[in-house]
């Protein structure tokens, strides 16, 4: 229910409220006064008399002068809800409010009105809870306003009036649950109402005897003290009669505490002395009515299904609420669940809690029977039983269960059931079916299995994802009823050690709750393992011999072919099709495949076959079955192989057609879109991925972009080599050369993930070759050039051939423009802007990663511009742009999240952080990258979690944090050794990370080492930048190790390769590694002057490890030079460019 705009709470004091926030700020008190009293009396009002009404001592022409600037204050933050002209005010009812005096006479008048000979039944009762929880203190408590007598009389006489309807929901809240045996609800409510008005000598005695009920004695005494002493000192007399003899019963403990609720018509007297109604009197037929109820006791622990108990409570206390159908497949738990609602309500209905089993019920007109010898009516006469049942409950308060309602479901059943609900005020219908009633009054509670947990796809029991890892699997009431049961045979039976057989068991059948408890009775003969393989090859082994069972209950297959009979023909052929579909279905695919219309679809609904799940963002709802509903109807359509063929062909081909109309659709702003639909159909598209590999592989080239775009996006690597090998061994044909060539290009990508580089280049290559012997048309220029582009890509990313890379990418490049591919044409030019990045050509890698951007954005490519913008922020960082970096990495997250394209947020985090980190925003940068860290192990890409150890690594080195700083530097070495996901970058990273740490802990030569090894790969992989900054630290390693001739080749490799490089990392740390050197050489002047240069950065200035290696290897010679040579030391270093800083270095 939506909140209203504007709250006016006048019981407990005024509080005015606009869409939450306090309304304040008026011209006087008088306005809100006006407001008040406009509020409650919602009538035009002649300015006149209010002018009176509020300045009685002003003449007529000053009052109303006064009103206008009372309306005036009032206006400008409440206009609409005011309606004023030249002669009258009123308040607006037609605008958006709530006034609590409103809401609390609406509901004492509902009371009233439903109240009928006195009678205070569960509605009326209901209907004065809601009027008691407005009333939160006097009308207007605490507001006064002076000289304005006529106001405050009005709000004395609204006091009265408003408190003395307050007493009396009270006291009659008091009789009802006293009535019915409630105790402790009303002693809660006669505490509220003594202290309202603590002179009510009756309600002390109602008090006392339901403490003394309640087998509170002492209470009860205590409250005849209070009695006594409130009524000598407020009014100077000595109880009734009646409270003394009532407390002389308590005292000599007479009055018994009654454990049994007491009816309606039943009476307590002063004594304590119950007197029981006639209409308790029933025939010999009927339960013993003092039980109220004839509820079988359960035989085994009820799990589960806490929030379901709950939304029945929440009916039952609805006014409105008669009729509630609990709606799902046989051996859901739908009896169990009833009957445990209904426990719970023993003694809260007057007349009782009837259950009525329809089981042995053959014809509709014995529904009428059933329920008048449950409830102990003898029909009488020739008069009509369903006439004779209505006027028979038309008094009475009952809640009544009627269970396996489905196989009676005709006009005359529906129709009394109808009757019932409009003419039978205080009945509660709670009825159980695997069909709808489709009654105006009916409320649906759909019931699916118990929560389960899914292996790789951890769930809360709420059915959410759940991200804590720390849940128990036992806390899942599906696996805990699988435990109860199997106890109950096998005392020893534990979920311990076969944790993933019980999961799987559970997945397997959704937590339906029968075939747990049916599974369970084989836990003394078979591991949980071995059943799950029995359930995998049929469902007729889960059925049980249990002699206490209901027959329908004993197996599965006898309750699914109980529910199968119940459907049409036309329904079944639909349901049994609809089997070859897994996972769900669209209403689209149930009509294509299944031939199904919508009404055959809202029947199936309705008998509990299929259910509709709503709609997510994005896509539309999907309609899902049952696991074991759908072995069901795949054995039935395995009967019928020419209907089983057309329907896999017919899925086959639907899902061809919708992954190739979708090939161009996951890069743009649809990709969030086309991803949930691919999710969503994944298991049928791997079918129809393998249908068509044995039957027309001509559907695989519809499929196979799209199909491969989602398993990269997807990070199902394995799937795709698996899935596109099978299809390459399948094209054998002289006529599938080009679609051969097609799958082989695609494998490739594949291939290179899963670590099989050398297979994947033999696969390109293959592509290429094949591609050479084709005529030229226009499919297979389109597939030339997209394996020029793989090729490339392994030339760059995995054979850091970058010259090669470079001239295969152009090659592409010119194919895919002459394509007008500008989407592949943008992805080339990103390529190539970092092959420039990579080298240290920062000037080529903007200007082609611009081209690239402009291009994207022109076709409207969210991933290629994200791409684009990720290179250009990687320059800019480098280069020392931080504000634009930071920037440009903050837009990728973005278009990231906007396309959905979760898989690179990750890196883009990591890139974040590291700007924040060189900038020297610390906070910033340990954030982002926690933040970079939980996203790489949630998406469990090794190579991302490396990294982002690492740069966490360094955020916690700069900030004096070293053992930390060596912590991650070992998880990222830990995490760059994946087999299938190996490349030597974050390797070489994170040995950086673990060199710089050793140097802040004077570990000389384990921080040689871990460097030289940085170097090598840095070399190797020709990364500039990175190797710029590995030279430096081994240069101060070396240095440290005082191996002064390998230092003075370092000085030399390290000087040239930084001054070429525009990067401002590499050059700090040749600062700092020149100026170690100079100091090292006795060349104290320039190593300063190195330092001062260095310092000028913030990250230097800030960092705990540049300042612990000045401090190491530059200070302590610094020192030896007088101030004066210091000071000017520093200012040349700091008045030089980097260029001319560098000719102070000796050679």
């Amino acid at each position: 229910m939506n909140q209203p705009e504007l709250t006016i709470s006048l019981l407990g004091g005024l509080n005015i409220a606009q869409n939450g926030t306090a309304v304040t700020g008026f011209a006087s008190r008088k306005a809100d006064a006006l407001l008040v009293y406009l509020a409650c009396n919602p009538r035009p009002h002649p300015r006149e008399t209010i002018a009176t009404l509020f300045w009685p001592d002003n003449d007529q022409s000053r009052a109303l002068a006064n009103l206008s600037v009372i309306l005036t204050s009032l206006r400008k933050q409440l206009e609409k809800y005011l309606i004023a002209d030249r002669h009258t005010v009123a308040f607006n009812t037609d605008a958006d409010y709530q006034l609590d005096v409103i809401a609390f006479e609406q509901a004492i008048d509902q009371a009233q009105a439903r109240q009928q000979d006195g009678k205070l039944t569960r509605t009326v009762a209901a209907q004065l809870q809601t009027a008691v929880s407005h009333y939160k203190g006097d009308f207007l408590a605490g507001f006064n306003l002076r000289g304005v007598p006529e106001f405050e009389a009005w709000v004395l006489l609204e006091q009265e009036r408003l408190r003395q309807m307050m007493l009396d929901a009270l006291s009659n809240l008091i009789t009802f649950h006293q009535q019915r045996g409630q105790f402790s609800a009303g002693i809660q409510h006669g505490q509220r109402l003594l202290a309202l008005d603590p002179l009510q000598e009756e309600t002390h005695r109602q008090l006392m005897l339901l403490f003394a009920l309640d087998n509170q004695r002492p209470a009860a005494l205590a409250q005849y003290e209070q009695c006594t002493a409130i009524l000598a000192d407020e009014l100077g007399v000595e109880p009734d009669e009646e409270t003394t003899a009532l407390f002389e019963q308590i005292k000599n403990d007479k009055v018994t505490a009654i454990a049994n609720r007491l009816g309606h018509g039943d009476k307590v007297t002063s004594s304590g002395l119950v007197t029981v109604s006639p209409s308790h009197r029933r025939s010999q037929n009927a339960v013993t009515l003092s039980q109220k109820h004839n509820l079988p006791a359960p035989t085994t622990t009820f799990i589960g299904r806490e929030n379901e108990l709950a939304q029945i409570e929440k009916w039952l206390a609805e006014p409105d609420g008669r009729l509630l159908t609990i709606i799902g497949p046989g051996g859901m738990g739908k009896t169990r669940l009833a009957q445990e609602a209904a426990r719970g309500q023993v003694g809260a209905f007057a007349d009782g809690v009837w259950y009525v089993s329809l089981v042995p019920l053959v014809d509709d007109w014995e529904l009428v029977t059933a329920v008048a010898e449950t409830i102990g009516l003898t029909f009488a006469g020739n008069i009509d039983p369903a006439r004779q049942l209505i006027s028979y409950l038309a008094g009475k308060e009952m809640f009544l269960i009627l269970d396996n309602f489905e196989h009676l479901v005709s006009d005359k059943s529906l129709s009394l059931l109808a009757e019932l609900v409009q003419q039978v005020a205080e009945l509660k219908l709670l009825v159980t079916s695997r069909e709808r009633l489709n009654l105006q009054a009916e409320r649906l509670l759909e019931l699916v299995g118990l929560p389960f947990p899914v292996i790789g796809k951890p769930l809360s029991v709420n059915r959410k994802p759940n991200t804590d890892d720390r849940i128990l699997i036992t806390d899942y009431p599906a696996v805990q009823l699988f435990k109860n049961r199997a106890r109950r045979l096998r005392a020893d039976f534990s979920v311990g050690g076969q944790e993933t057989a019980v999961i799987e068991l559970c997945q397997l059948v959704a937590g339906l709750p029968l075939a747990l408890e049916l599974a369970a009775t084989w836990c003394r003969t078979l591991t949980v393992a071995e059943i799950v393989r029995e359930i995998e090859d049929g469902i007729d082994f889960l059925a049980t011999n249990m002699r206490d069972l209901p027959e329908r209950h004993r197996s599965v297959r006898a309750v699914f072919a109980y529910s199968w009979e119940q459907l049409t023909s036309a329904e079944k052929d639909v349901f049994s099709r609809l089997s070859v579909c897994r996972g769900g279905f669209s209403r689209e695919q149930a009509q294509e495949i299944g031939g199904a219309s919508l009404p055959i679809l809202g029947s199936l609904i309705d008998k509990s076959f299929i259910r509709l799940d709503a709609s997510e963002k994005d896509q539309p709802a999907r309609y899902r079955r049952h696991p074991l509903l759908i072995q069901f109807a795949a054995e039935q359509l395995a009967h019928q192989p020419e209907k089983l063929a057309e329907s896999r062909h017919r899925l086959a081909h639907y899902m061809a057609g919708a992954l190739d109309s979708r090939a161009t659709q996951f890069y743009g702003p649809e990709r969030r879109s086309v991803m949930a639909f691919m999710t969503a159909e994944h298991e049928n598209i791997r079918s129809a991925w393998q249908w068509a590999i044995k039957n027309d592989v001509a559907l695989l080239e519809k499929m196979v972009t799209s199909y491969q775009y989602y398993l990269i996006g997807a990070g199902l690597f394995s799937e795709g080599y698996e899935q596109l090998q099978k299809a390459l061994a399948a094209l054998s044909r002289p006529e599938d050369a080009l679609l051969r060539a097609l799958i082989q290009t695609h494998l490739c990508t594949f291939a290179r993930v899963v670590g099989e580089t050398e297979t994947g280049r033999e696969l390109v290559l293959s592509s290429l070759a094949i591609l050479d012997r084709l005529p030229a048309t226009a499919k297979s220029e389109a597939v030339e050039a997209l394996a020029l582009k793989i090729y490339g890509g392994l030339l760059f990313s995995d054979d850091s051939n970058f010259p090669e890379a470079e001239k295969v990418h152009k090659q592409a490049l010119v194919l895919f423009r002459q394509q007008q591919n500008r989407v592949a044409e943008g992805e080339v030019l990103f390529i190539l802007s970092g092959i420039e990045y990579y080298t240290g050509q920062y000037g080529k890698a903007i200007e082609l990663a611009e081209q690239s951007q402009a291009v994207q954005q022109q076709v409207g490519n969210q991933i290629g511009q994200m791409l684009a913008q990720q290179v250009l922020g990687l320059v800019y960082t480098a280069q020392g742009d931080y504000t634009r970096a930071i920037a440009l990495f903050h837009s990728c997250i973005a278009l990231a999240e906007a396309a959905n394209y979760r898989v690179d947020l990750p890196w883009h985090h990591a890139d974040l952080g590291y700007a924040y980190l060189t900038s020297g925003q610390f906070e910033l940068a340990r954030q982002t990258l926690e933040l970079s860290l939980r996203y790489s192990l949630e998406q469990g890409d090794p190579q991302a979690i490396s990294i982002a150890y690492s740069i966490l690594g360094f955020a916690h080195l700069h900030n004096g944090r070293i053992p930390e700083a060596a912590t991650h530097g070992h998880q990222g070495i830990r995490y760059s050794h994946d087999d299938q996901m190996y490349h030597p970058l974050p390797k070489a990273f994170a040995l950086c990370l673990l060199g710089a740490a050793a140097l802040g802990q004077a570990q000389d030569r384990e921080a040689f080492e871990k460097l030289a090894e940085a170097v090598e790969i840095f070399r190797e992989i020709n990364h500039q930048e990175y190797l710029g900054w590995s030279l430096a630290q081994q240069l101060m390693a070396t240095c440290a190790l005082k191996r002064w001739r390998r230092a003075k080749a370092l000085v030399a490799e390290t000087a040239e390769l930084v001054q070429q490089l525009d990067a401002v990392m590499p050059r700090l740390l040749t600062l700092m590694a020149l100026a170690a050197w100079c100091c090292q050489q006795n060349q104290p002047e320039a190593g300063l002057a190195l330092w001062a240069r260095a310092e000028q950065a913030d990250l230097v200035k800030q960092s705990h490890w540049f300042q612990s290696i000045a401090r190491r290897f530059i200070l302590p010679g610094a020192e030896l030079l007088e101030p004066e040579q210091q000071v000017q030391a520093q200012a040349q270093g700091r008045t030089l460019d980097f260029e001319q800083v560098m000719e102070l270095v000796p050679r």
